[in-house]
């Protein structure tokens, strides 16, 4: 995979304050919107040494997700129940979860939840980058000054809602134990979209698992006969790998556009596995 289009969950650079950066990466890939890091700097208006020196604040924060397409919702309480209820609203409704922590200093995720009182993070300057914690802990992460401070990332269509991953994040989660996936999530998303033509609504279209189940097969013999010296392992690897993004987004393509979806995936799964 070509390193300079790395668009995925990963960790900021040591000392680089750009935690706010990342967490918008990471908040609107969890909503089928991949962006690189340098399209954060541009999107929140602060550029590296902005950021290096003093960070991101919630103005920028805002400003960024407002300039992708989505709308923030901030929250601001001193009341930790109703920090609980609003960010279990946010995530049931589909909507990340930028939090801010480690006394006002720190932005990370918050995912999805797994149960009834586990909730899922996404930290880029924690070692293990992802995992799942009670809410006490979360809270006591976020609370400063009895303050909780968070950002919702909301949809403004349907057709965003409906591609996010919060709602059953568990699916996502149980793909990162492949680090290299997890990294390069937005690389295959990024390739997906210009496959899928996403229509707003899903009357006249096909979902990801009906397109894979039909014309998978297909897809795969292609790219075997067009570079009969691949890496089969790797092949499966690559093709496994847009399924599984294109299933957990629930992507869908216009039934018209059905043989050109077939097309380019099978020259993005191609490429993929030799480059």
């Amino acid at each position: 995979m070509p390193e300079e289009r790395v668009i995925g969950f990963d960790y900021q650079r040591r000392l680089d304050g750009n935690c706010g950066q990342r967490s918008l990466v990471h908040a609107l890939l969890l909503l089928g919107n991949p962006i690189s890091e340098d399209d954060a700097h541009r999107l929140t208006d602060r550029p590296r040494w902005k950021t290096r020196l003093h960070g991101t604040n919630e103005h920028h924060l805002k400003l960024g997700i407002r300039r992708a397409g989505f709308k923030p919702s901030a929250r601001l309480t001193f009341d930790r129940a109703e920090a609980h209820r609003a960010i279990d609203a946010m995530l049931e409704a589909g909507f990340p979860v930028i939090i801010c922590t480690e006394n006002n200093e720190h932005w990370a995720v918050l995912a999805g939840r797994a149960g009834s009182s586990q909730y899922y993070w996404i930290d880029s300057a924690d070692d293990d980058l992802y995992g799942c914690w009670t809410w006490t802990d979360v809270a006591d992460w976020m609370e400063h000054n009895g303050e909780y401070y968070f950002i919702g990332v909301v949809p403004k269509t349907n057709a965003q809602k409906r591609h996010s991953a919060v709602p059953d994040f568990y699916r996502m989660y149980a793909e990162f134990d492949d680090d290299t996936l997890a990294e390069y999530w937005g690389w295959y998303l990024e390739d997906l979209r210009k496959c899928f033509d996403l229509p707003e609504y899903t009357a006249g279209s096909i979902n990801a698992r009906d397109f894979f189940e039909c014309y998978g097969r297909t897809i795969y013999d292609a790219c075997l006969e067009a570079c009969r010296e691949v890496d089969e392992e790797l092949l499966r690897w690559e093709y496994g790998n847009y399924r599984k993004v294109a299933l957990v987004h629930n992507m869908n393509v216009s039934r018209d556009r059905i043989p050109e979806a077939v097309s380019r995936l099978t020259a993005a799964v191609t490429y993929a596995a030799v480059a």
